[in-house]
């Protein structure tokens, strides 16, 4: 049994206090300080130390003199341990306080003791961040996760390796080359959501007042899809061609002709050098999100990939709009590289916005049980507005950039000698930030898993 701290309040720090009457109640400023001292090196919450508190309180004049001087040596033997294993994580967290009682996700084995730490799968819906070096053993930290997930999770795969372990992950590859069309949720207002994509088209694109003309093509587009289903009698999706099309064929009234001009370069930018965008029945979106899936995009330019991320989000939250809000896991996106998606552009003169499209679409997709997953090497490249909805931060293999340390280490919850630690770790070691389940960063090693290489999977 795991006595509450509040058992053990039985101190009176009143000496006037009618309380201090009883001997065993009266205040100890002794074993006070070695309270004290067990909650500050994570001992408290052990059986041992609290039966021999309460023995130290409670017990004879002998007993509790002995109990004193075994929470001492305990104490003693814990700054011996600490530095024999120069290990800055120190001190380790309990059986109790991570194991999740053996249930949940497997984030690691913690340092020194081996301890699993478990994290419910629901934590994954408050998104979560993956950062390390090249070969560090990030892929395989964020493989061993996945395969305990039992929720639907699509793979956004720039480098085309996770087909490699689709087999293992129950997944199925969708095979390039296919297209996308901005498929919109069954009940959605059509025109409202394909305003929202082009929105975000236009800061993708970083076209300022492209957004009019873009707007006027959207209305015309519109009005040629109601015409077809009236005709045909069969309902279709837009692509982005249409747009395009259209803008021939918009009444400018009064627009600047350099601002459709714009418009149709950043359009331009997502039909080519393929056609990714320029076909109306494109992949079955509903089908992917509600399944298990890798989505291979190594033939796209970075302009897709984060319009493609931006329109899969998009998507997904729209298509919980009208549910109520979840505090469970329902589906869970990872983007590998995520700087191919969601990168916050550099500038020499050090203008470059620092937030994106993502700003009110994380937090708000997040609230209907679609969680994120973020994989990168650094963490400068990443927009402020996608860190800030991260809740929980992992580190794996360390980081060669120490210019961000200050960063993560305000996002982790580390000590300075925490983050100094950062630059010296090993492949495969760990620190797992999930506060959702533990408020400190726990230290240890991802389990050995497979890993991806040139000839396959090697153990």
């Amino acid at each position: 049994m795991v006595f509450e701290q509040n058992d053990y309040n039985f101190q009176h720090p009143n000496p006037n206090s009618r309380l201090n009457k009883f001997p065993v109640l009266r205040y100890d400023p002794e074993l006070e300080r070695l309270k004290q001292i067990l909650i500050d090196i994570n001992l408290w919450e052990t059986d041992k130390i609290q039966a021999l508190y309460k023995r130290a309180k409670l017990g004879t004049s002998r007993g509790r003199q002995e109990a004193r001087t075994q929470i001492l040596q305990l104490f003693e033997d814990y700054k011996v341990a600490h530095m024999e294993s120069g290990d800055p994580y120190m001190p380790y967290a309990t059986i109790q306080q991570i194991s999740n009682n053996g249930r949940g996700i497997h984030i690691l084995n913690q340092a020194g003791n081996n301890i699993e730490m478990r994290v419910p799968q629901d934590v994954f819906l408050y998104n979560t961040l993956v950062l390390g070096r090249p070969g560090g053993g990030k892929s395989s930290a964020v493989f061993y996760i996945l395969k305990q997930i039992d929720v639907p999770t699509l793979t956004l795969d720039p480098k085309n390796i996770w087909r490699r372990r689709a087999a293992a992950l129950n997944s199925q590859v969708i095979e390039w080359p296919y297209s996308v069309g901005f498929e919109i949720p069954p009940g959605s207002n059509q025109i409202e959501i394909l305003f929202l994509l082009l929105e975000g088209i236009s800061q993708i694109t970083g076209i300022q007042y492209g957004l009019v003309p873009l707007a006027e093509s959207r209305n015309l587009v519109k009005h040629w899809m109601d015409e077809y289903i009236a005709f045909t009698g069969k309902s279709t999706a837009v692509c982005v061609k249409d747009i395009l099309d259209a803008l021939d064929h918009i009444s400018l009234n009064g627009l600047k002709k350099d601002y459709v001009a714009s418009a149709k370069a950043a359009l331009m930018l997502l039909t080519e050098p393929n056609n990714l965008f320029v076909t109306r029945n494109g992949l079955p979106i509903a089908k992917i999100l509600d399944g298990k899936y890798i989505l291979p995009c190594h033939a796209l330019s970075r302009t897709q990939s984060i319009t493609l991320a931006f329109y899969l989000s998009l998507y997904q939250l729209v298509d919980l709009y009208d549910s109520l809000e979840s505090s469970h896991l329902k589906s869970l996106t990872v983007y590998d590289d995520s700087s191919n998606f969601i990168n916050c552009p550099g500038n020499a003169f050090g203008t470059a916005p620092t937030t994106g499209i993502w700003t009110s679409i994380l937090p708000k997709k997040r609230g209907t049980g679609r969680g994120d997953l973020f994989i990168d090497q650094v963490v400068e490249s990443i927009f402020d507005d996608v860190k800030q909805s991260c809740t929980n931060w992992m580190i794996v293999g360390g980081l060669r950039d120490t210019r961000n340390f200050n960063e993560i280490a305000a996002a982790m919850n580390l000590t300075r000698e925490q983050a100094d630690y950062i630059g010296k770790m090993k492949t495969a070691e760990c620190i797992a930030y999930f506060p959702m389940h533990y408020p400190r960063p726990v230290h240890g090693f991802i389990p050995r898993v497979s890993s991806i290489d040139e000839d396959g999977l090697n153990e």
